[in-house]
């Protein structure tokens, strides 16, 4: 079996899908905010301090990687 074709096949696919997934909730949201555009951002702050937090997280361990990895060059 070819790793590399399935790896890519897999890529293509996952890509197609969430091009889809997006447009799936494109619509949605623009249905939402036709049907009562006083409630389409209602729910939102949530998401958005969850959305901040990992990103936090990730440049945490991004310059907790890059000052670990200076010091073993240093010894």
């Amino acid at each position: 079996m070819d790793y590399g074709l399935v790896s890519v096949i897999a890529c293509v696919a996952l890509f197609f899908s969430l091009i889809l997934l997006v447009l799936v909730g494109y619509r949605l949201g623009r249905r939402r905010i036709l049907k009562d555009s006083h409630k389409a951002g209602e729910g939102i702050g949530p998401i958005e301090g969850a959305i901040f937090a990992l990103l936090g997280l990730l440049i945490a361990f991004s310059f907790s990687g890059a000052s670990q990895d200076s010091t073993l060059v240093d010894s």
